[in-house]
């Protein structure tokens, strides 16, 4: 009897999709399986489908986005205000080549070979200097090369330089099969994409009727999209990352979907690592009031003054390093010995890069002169976030975090919010190499929530507060990570208002399952002396 046999991958993805579909209904969007005259918008999951070439092909009307979209939009809804879709839409654009990884051949102009590099990364690929059978594209500048005879035995799509430019212009990843490079450069791309643009009329929040429609699309022009439009340009200097800590970020399992309490959506971010303690619920902060933690850059670039060297990093990494480490004023120099070799009448800053975290539990961190201070390659990524220059010395997540084995980490699920950007992704990864279980949603289940900010969202606040769930500053992270023990919660929680009914506007309801017990509550707020 045939069966059908659905992956723990598979059930995730179609998972995701509900979620996601209930809430695009919700926010009073028509969900249609088909792509009909009358859809308007494609989320994208992978670009590998028909209804993307198709629409890539056809559709120059339908706006293609990442999934993002919706979550952000429904932010926005659910405090009350009017979604700017078409400002939402140019901020979630779904990259030209999401999810694809490109290799090139034949382009013998290391600058012509450069530019290719940038844009294909610009535009959301992983470029790939080798040809493996993991790449999906390989462009091609003369056919009849060994990569070209290999893509071809391999399956892997062969397209002409015609075919970046295309999908490009268009905003989509193009079918390939209108580009192959044996093809005369005349006959490349003809039929690949229709190039007029049907107008369309963008939907806003579910509104009563026509008069409200036109009263709502004129007053969401002036909305401020300020925590989803600084969170999505402020990754953007995350974008130089992508093949050092995209593979590395901390992936959500799929028994953590997020739902209306995903953070990292907040108004307010942590900066620079620390928060203010003891901070009230809904109060005003300036978080750049906090200790300075950071170095003021010289002139001739933000890592001027600075001699760098790397060590136990794979060597595609340690080279992407120093490209943009030494056009920001480092001096890189070979190894451990080199450094130490480097005096403090030549440089007075002297930096060893190291993993966040070891790949070998047997691993030590070197030993290093005096002076000279150890760092990760988190801690390029934060100054280049922040546009300054950390300590990092005085930045815990920017400091190597090996051998973590923080007693009572195991039997904790951690939740967070007031994060974003580099901030966001770092800290959920800490926690989970600190040993405890990080979780995107916020449940009664959970055993402490993490605040970035001392401004705690209202709607979590009294969630936290109905499921007496304790909610602590970031401070508490650092000296878990830093003293690699679990200190006691009680100076370093953020006093929540009383549980009232009627003043909770969250959905509370939508948990799933029971508040945890007064035991396991204690057990979790109980830390080792």
């Amino acid at each position: 009897m045939g069966q059908t046999l659905w992956t723990e991958a598979d059930m995730y993805l179609l998972a995701k999709q509900i979620r996601l579909t209930e809430l695009a209904k919700q926010m009073g969007a028509h969900h249609a399986l088909d792509l009909t005259g009358e859809v308007t918008h494609l989320i994208v999951g992978d670009s590998n489908t028909p209804k993307y070439r198709y629409v890539a092909k056809e559709r120059p009307d339908i706006v293609v986005l990442d999934p993002a979209w919706i979550d952000a939009a429904r932010e926005v809804w659910i405090d009350g205000g009017d979604v700017d879709v078409q400002g939402l839409e140019r901020i979630y654009k779904c990259p030209t080549f999401a999810g694809l990884r490109i290799c090139i051949t034949g382009f013998n102009d290391q600058a012509e070979r450069a530019r290719l590099a940038s844009m294909i990364q610009h535009e959301g690929a992983e470029y790939h200097g080798d040809l493996t059978k993991q790449v999906t594209h390989l462009i091609v500048a003369q056919p009849g090369s060994a990569k070209h005879r290999a893509a071809r035995d391999w399956g892997i799509n062969s397209v002409s330089t015609k075919w970046l430019e295309d999908s490009v212009e268009r905003g989509m990843a193009l079918d390939p099969k209108f580009y192959d490079p044996t093809m005369p450069y005349e006959e490349q791309g003809k039929g690949a994409y229709r190039k007029e643009t049907a107008t369309r009329t963008s939907l806003g929040k579910r509104l009563r009727n026509e008069e409200s429609q036109t009263s709502a699309a004129s007053a969401s022009s002036k909305r401020k999209l300020r925590r989803h439009a600084s969170r999505r340009l402020e990754d953007h200097s995350q974008d130089m990352w992508q093949d050092i800590s995209a593979a590395d970020a901390t992936t959500v399992a799929p028994s953590e979907m997020t739902d209306q309490w995903t953070a990292g959506d907040e108004d307010s971010q942590l900066t620079l690592g620390r928060t203010v303690a003891q901070p009230q619920v809904e109060q005003s902060f300036d978080v750049r009031q906090e200790k300075n933690v950071a170095v003021a850059p010289k002139p001739g670039g933000l890592f001027s003054g600075w001699c760098i060297a790397t060590d136990g990093f794979e060597k595609v990494k340690a080279k992407r390093l120093a490209q943009y480490l030494e056009p920001n004023g480092a001096h890189i120099v070979q190894g451990l010995q080199g450094l130490n070799s480097m005096g403090e009448e030549q440089y007075e800053n002297r930096c060893l890069l190291v993993p966040h975290a070891q790949t070998d539990q047997s691993m030590s961190l070197p030993h290093v002169a005096t002076g000279v201070v150890i760092a990760t390659e988190w801690w390029v990524e934060r100054c280049i976030h922040y546009k300054q220059v950390l300590d990092p010395q005085q930045d815990t997540l920017s400091q190597p975090l090996w051998n973590l084995n923080i007693f009572g980490f195991s039997k904790l699920t951690i939740s967070t919010t007031g994060f974003s950007g580099v901030d966001y992704r770092q800290v959920a990864e800490s926690i989970k190499l600190a040993g405890a279980t990080y979780q995107e949603q916020l449940t009664p289940t959970i055993s402490v929530l993490i605040s970035g900010t001392p401004t705690v969202k209202k709607e979590k606040a009294y969630y936290a507060a109905k499921h007496q769930i304790p909610v602590v500053t970031a401070d508490w992270l650092w000296a878990c990570l830093e003293k690699q023990r679990k200190p006691t919660m009680a100076r370093f929680k953020i006093e929540l208002p009383k549980y009232d009914s009627n003043n909770a506007t969250g959905n509370s309801s939508a948990a799933p399952s029971p508040a945890p017990s007064e035991t396991s509550r204690r057990s979790a707020e109980t830390g080792s002396k």
